[in-house]
């Protein structure tokens, strides 16, 4: 319909928004139009054209792009309206496609919670457990942005502990004990 058209146009224009890493008004407003979408699809038991928008592709492309944090809580709601369809509810092999998409980028360990936790919920709103889904292989091995990337937990720099001679002393006590012991 002209209503699912005009509301995918809305969605393009916030994914590809250079301030939707940053505003969290546009990613709120981004997560209402995939729960209104998926009310007006998945619910009336109508798909959603891959010609006008590709769930995957799109979760694949926020990994890259370190978007997720806009894209998933999008696609969760989307995946919403599943709950109250016929035909879009697991074990739909579209449905389950996504999910072991999820599943592949939950089981990141650099993953934020916030997203992790967005993954539980609609696993848990789909009333399926997460370990019976089979991960994709769909993201493992692609370059994701490093620099400036909300999704995932920056990688700790390899920090050599300093060397305090022994016991853990500092080294002017242990120069003073050293003393010492040679004194008596």
């Amino acid at each position: 319909t002209e209503l699912v058209k005009y509301t995918l146009v809305s969605v393009h224009a916030l994914v590809n928004s250079d301030k939707i890493k940053t505003n969290a008004g546009e990613r709120t407003l981004l997560k209402n139009l995939g729960s209104w979408l998926g009310q007006l699809t998945l619910a009336q038991n109508r798909p959603l054209l891959m010609k006008y928008i590709d769930i995957k592709a799109s979760l694949i492309d926020a990994y890259e792009r370190g978007r997720m944090i806009a894209v998933m809580p999008f696609v969760t709601k989307v995946l919403e309206g599943a709950l109250h369809s016929r035909v879009f509810k697991p074990p739909n092999p579209w449905t389950m496609a996504i999910l072991g998409l999820l599943r592949e980028i939950y089981l990141d360990e650099d993953l934020k919670l916030n997203l992790k936790f967005e993954v539980e919920m609609i696993f848990k709103a789909l009333q399926m457990p997460i370990d019976e889904v089979k991960p994709a292989k769909l993201v493992r091995g692609r370059v994701r942005a490093m620099q400036n990337n909300p999704d995932f937990a920056a990688p700790k720099p390899q920090v050599e502990a300093p060397s305090f001679g022994p016991v853990g002393l500092s080294p002017s006590i242990s120069a003073a004990a050293a003393a010492a012991a040679a004194a008596a």
